[in-house]
């Protein structure tokens, strides 16, 4: 892998697009990544707890900081006491899916379809390396 730097590739592109979310998401009325994330796993409408863990697994995190991200939620009646989308959550979560779609689109006009397709299996591939490497240290 000489000459090759993935984290000097993957670095700024995440925290391009790590920026780039909440302006894109600021029309919904969603603030942070964390809520983005929320909402989206909370539309799939697990059991109250199964969605604190799941948004909690997702973000590499834990349940109590989720629990500040849920209650933050609540309080702007986007979740109701069961974790669970409200039809405001529903309105807001559809409004920034469009959004996101659209900047989507965007960012991968002209990359050829077969480099889109080797790029999601590697980043994949990246992604459950680490997750792999995470579940070992959090035994050791």
């Amino acid at each position: 892998m000489a000459g090759i730097s993935l984290p000097a590739v993957i670095g700024p592109t995440e925290n391009a697009l790590r920026a780039l979310l909440p302006i894109v998401l600021a029309p919904s009325g969603i603030r942070s990544y964390e809520e983005w994330v929320a909402l989206n796993i909370a539309a799939a409408d697990l059991p109250s707890a199964e969605t604190v863990q799941a948004i909690a697994t997702a973000l590499k995190t834990s349940s109590e900081r989720v629990m500040e991200t849920v209650g933050a939620l609540r309080s702007r009646e986007l979740f109701d006491d069961q974790h669970q989308l409200t039809p405001e959550g529903n309105a807001q979560l559809r409004t920034a899916r469009h959004a996101v779609t659209e900047m989507t689109q965007d960012l991968l006009r002209g990359i050829d379809e077969a480099d889109l397709h080797l790029t999601a299996r590697v980043l994949d591939t990246v992604r459950q390396h680490a997750e792999a490497e995470l579940a070992a240290r959090a035994t050791e």
